[in-house]
């Protein structure tokens, strides 16, 4: 069996053996617009949250960092497995660990709840450039960054709605029980709508929701990974990017110098717009408004 590089996602540049990758999990929707996208997430959408770890040169990871919030996804991976929502393509491989997950779904096939599902595959250091850089951002009429203020809003959206649970009778025996719980949920927090896959057949995000509602280590220990999430979301949206699948897999070659030339042609258009406005763009501050 031969051996390939894949593409991030966002820099389109090459993903080579060893290099530090951050792959997300991406489900496609079956009622795409025809034609023309508004949203990142208009034909896809990921699930958070991400797996990072080292590429191997087989479309997949070694060395996966065990996170929790990665662990939080493989639990769910394996949940899904087991109860038949989702189904690989590929029978030659057993199920037994988060590498095994990440080639069957590669390879393509796999679906989850009858949705296709595939792998957004992003370089590391793009990633973490990428969150840093919206996080330490001030937004609109704030004086915290923009990361202090959705980890101050996450944790105050949580504990709105625990206080919610508390004022409602919740007992197991009650038929309506799951749905009562589930419009305080959606009602009462912001926070699924920013980390699940927009798509009501999978709840993940509402998965999420209910982890850290129902504890506080695990909304703390959560919490960092799901406003790295958050601030990944708003990125693609100002980038003007779609959660889909890159072109480039199983070539080998590295066209760094048509890449390179392609970003100084990109880095010249921000000067002459420095020098028309007197600094970046009228519109640099877009997406990162709080309500």
């Amino acid at each position: 069996m031969g051996s390939w590089n894949e593409t991030c996602c966002i820099s389109n540049m090459p993903i080579l053996q060893g290099d530090r990758a951050v792959y997300l999990p991406i489900v496609y929707k079956n009622n795409a617009p025809d034609g023309i996208f508004y949203h990142t997430t208009d034909i896809a959408s990921p699930l958070p949250y991400p797996l990072k770890g080292t590429y191997d040169d087989y479309g997949s990871l070694e060395n996966i960092d065990t996170s929790p919030g990665s662990l939080f996804l493989i639990a769910y991976i394996e949940e899904m497995l087991d109860c038949g929502l989702l189904k690989y393509s590929c029978k030659d491989i057993e199920k037994t660990a988060t590498l095994t997950h990440l080639r069957k779904i590669e390879r393509g096939g796999a679906t989850l709840n009858g949705l296709p599902i595939g792998l957004f595959p992003v370089l590391e250091p793009v990633w973490n450039t990428v969150i840093t850089e919206l996080g330490q951002r001030i937004p609109y009429k704030h004086k915290k960054t923009y990361r202090q203020c959705l980890a101050d809003r996450t944790l105050k959206k949580l504990e709105e709605v625990r206080n919610k649970l508390k004022n409602l009778d919740l007992s197991k025996d009650d038929p309506f029980w799951e749905h009562k719980v589930a419009s305080v949920l959606n009602d009462g927090t912001a926070l699924a709508s920013y980390i699940q896959p927009y798509d009501e057949s999978i709840h993940f995000g509402d998965s999420v929701v209910h982890a850290m509602v129902n504890s506080e280590q695990t909304t703390q220990e959560l919490l960092p990974e799901t406003i790295d999430m958050h601030l990944f979301m708003v990125a693609m949206r100002l980038m003007r990017k779609l959660f889909i699948g890159m072109q480039g897999k199983g070539s080998q070659c590295s066209e760094y110098d048509l890449q390179a030339k392609a970003y100084q042609a990109a880095a010249k258009i921000k000067k002459i717009r420095e020098d028309k406005w007197g600094g970046d763009e009228p519109m640099h501050q877009e997406g990162i408004f709080l309500h």
